[in-house]
């Protein structure tokens, strides 16, 4: 059971929610995108959303990789392959990647999916530790 992997898809949901028809015209639209500019991180990033939306992990992990390879600070990589990762039930590297884009941006919503990786691994401590879940001055758990 993959635990966690609609908590992190839903706290995600900015993107859009193509049909399979459209997504997969997406995906093809990003590769001919990056057949032209193959040092285009954008452009790996947004297909990595798509393959991750369409559930092909292995391949959103190559993107993101690639996305990360071009440009280290790309902080919306590290959040999607940190859920990525969580889908693919690897807690221990979205930990990694979730506490990578909290150093590019404290305010993110990184924590709350940092809280979900170590839950997932049964580190109950640090899920609720204020250093792995943002909270508001009311001791809430911020939603993004």
């Amino acid at each position: 059971m993959r635990t966690g992997k609609f908590l992190a898809a839903a706290i995600l949901a900015g993107a859009l929610i193509f049909s399979p028809v459209v997504r997969a015209e997406t995906i093809a639209e990003y590769g001919a995108i990056i057949a032209e500019n193959p040092n285009n991180a954008e452009m790996y990033y947004r297909r990595g959303v798509s393959y991750y939306e369409a559930q092909a992990y292995s391949r959103a992990l190559e993107d993101f990789n690639k996305t990360l390879e071009l440009d280290p600070n790309f902080f919306a990589a590290y959040v999607w392959r940190g859920a990525n990762y969580i889908a693919l039930e690897n807690y221990d590297s979205a930990v990694d990647d979730f506490t990578s884009a909290i150093l590019l941006n404290e305010n993110s919503a990184a924590y709350n999916l940092r809280g979900t990786a170590y839950f997932n691994l049964k580190d109950y401590e640090h899920a609720i530790d204020r250093k792995s879940t943002r909270l508001n001055s009311s001791h809430q758990i911020i939603s993004y």
